[in-house]
């Protein structure tokens, strides 16, 4: 039971970390006309703010934009909602995916000024688990400078602030909130306060990044979308902000940094009373039904989208590592884009980009027969193989039901003596007991078997401290 002074504690947090939100970038600029071609042919003139013509699918949008001179030197950004997911491509040389947890795109790490940027978009009015949008829009639409290094304390207050809701009633739950609270109190001095400052960054501070796009998503997963987030409740009416955007000062640009560093120091010396109990290993991965809620032209779509995002995240995380099934997704992109596949080939063979379950796809395991598992992980093998130098040692069947006695003979015949899996967790009525065990088929053949739990979102992992605790 949190106690009421430790709860207080957390809500003050919290309230500074709306202030610290709201002055997430320095500067914006609007993008506010768009061309957008329906699958028809038709072709509209649109506006940040209007709904979409047409409700269809794939709209094609296009843009440009020229970064202003004044942002010589300064890192710069592109938040986007068109009105459902998409696939955007920028004349930098940019190519991602476009939904409710990727919104903001890497423009320029430091930009000339007056750079001439040219988006293309393609979207479809749908949410990530294929929800449909009723009524999409374009809601943003914006080049941003970013306040990297106010970005960057609050992504360590909102870290410390979720370990110690998680912790809860853990002695070492003080000290964090004493770490927090010291570090904000040496930047209070130097961050600002007037009231056309505050009024200003309160009304100008949150730029709506999803809007109506929320809708697409759980809602467990709207408290993510900091840029929609304010730090008070909703008003009756804004006013009108009383001066423009302007950047914190150097003399608060180096408060921010050194409470970066204070904080860094209080938390190691709490690390060295309470060193950390075993090691976390992480590595992405994209659960990709290829058939599901959608035909299989969006799955092809959504495939081709998910992996340039990973490339991307490749190019700016040397240390991120990624896994991903199903040889038939692979032999799409192989047909779909050969680019991105010889970009898929060279960071398996650096091996940061795992081909993963060496079957052609996450096969079903209710109806399936023998013959139909000894074809998949047949082909699949043969496919890794040949495209990836290698075969596979793990099933990965992460959202498939039922599973016969008959498939750790399967698998061994196969060279895979591994099994990985969620669904074991889904039980209505009996909770299995293990997670790590030995799984011995009928007629005696045994596979590694491994059933995975994660406590918040399941298969759809996120970086929290709920999460890895």
């Amino acid at each position: 039971m949190v106690t009421t002074y430790q709860s207080r504690r957390a809500s003050r947090l919290q309230r500074r970390l709306g202030e610290l939100r709201a002055w997430r970038s320095i500067q914006e600029t609007d993008i506010p006309n768009w061309t957008a071609v329906f699958p028809d042919g038709q072709t509209y003139q649109l506006s940040v703010g209007d709904f979409w013509p047409q409700n269809d699918l794939p709209v094609y949008f296009s843009a440009e934009a020229t970064i202003p001179e004044s942002w010589t030197g300064l890192p710069v950004t592109l938040e986007l909602w068109l009105g459902g997911e998409g696939f955007v491509q920028l004349s930098s040389g940019f190519q991602g995916g476009l939904n409710p947890v990727h919104h903001q795109f890497p423009v320029s790490s430091s930009a000339t000024g007056g750079e001439r940027i040219v988006i293309n978009a393609e979207v479809v009015p749908k949410g990530i688990f294929g929800a449909h949008l009723p009524e999409p829009r374009i809601e943003r639409a914006a080049l941003v400078v970013p306040h990297e290094e106010v970005r960057a304390l609050e992504r360590d207050l909102t870290m410390l602030a979720e370990a110690c809701e998680v912790l809860d009633q853990h002695e070492v739950v003080p000290m964090l909130y004493e770490a927090a609270e010291s570090a904000l109190t040496a930047l209070a001095p130097v961050w600002p306060t007037s009231t056309e400052e505050s009024v200003t960054r309160y009304v100008l501070g949150y730029g709506d990044g999803l809007g109506s796009g929320l809708g697409a998503v759980p809602e467990s997963w709207h408290a993510w979308a900091v840029d929609n987030r304010r730090s008070t409740g909703p008003t009756w009416s804004l006013p009108e902000p009383p001066r423009g955007f302007e950047s914190l000062s150097e003399e608060a640009l180096a408060g921010v940094r050194e409470a970066r560093v204070q904080l860094a120091a209080s938390i190691e010396r709490i690390r060295q009373d309470y060193p950390p109990i075993g090691r976390l290993c992480m590595t992405g991965h994209a659960h990709i039904d290829l058939a599901w809620l959608w035909p299989l032209a969006e799955t092809r779509r959504k495939i081709r989208r998910t992996f340039w995002t990973v490339i991307d995240l490749m190019e700016r995380y040397p240390d991120f590592t990624f896994n991903q099934s199903s040889a038939q997704a692979y032999a799409w992109i192989e047909q779909d884009d050969p680019n991105l596949f010889e970009q898929i080939r060279k960071r398996v063979a650096e091996g940061r980009w795992d081909p993963i379950g060496g079957m052609w796809v996450e096969s079903d395991a209710n109806v399936t027969g023998g013959e139909a598992f000894v074809r998949k992980m047949l082909y699949g093998q043969r496919y890794f193989e040949s495209t990836f130098g290698k075969r596979h040692s793990v099933v990965w069947l992460p959202d498939v039901f039922g599973y016969s006695g008959g498939m750790p003979q399967l698998m061994q015949g196969a060279g895979l003596s591994g099994f990985f899996t969620t669904k074991l967790n889904w039980n209505e009525a009996n909770s299995f007991p293990f997670d790590l065990f030995e799984w011995e088929g009928l007629d005696g053949s045994t596979v590694v078997a491994h059933t995975f739990f994660n406590p918040a979102q399941g298969y759809n992992g996120n970086i929290v401290p709920f999460d890895t605790h």
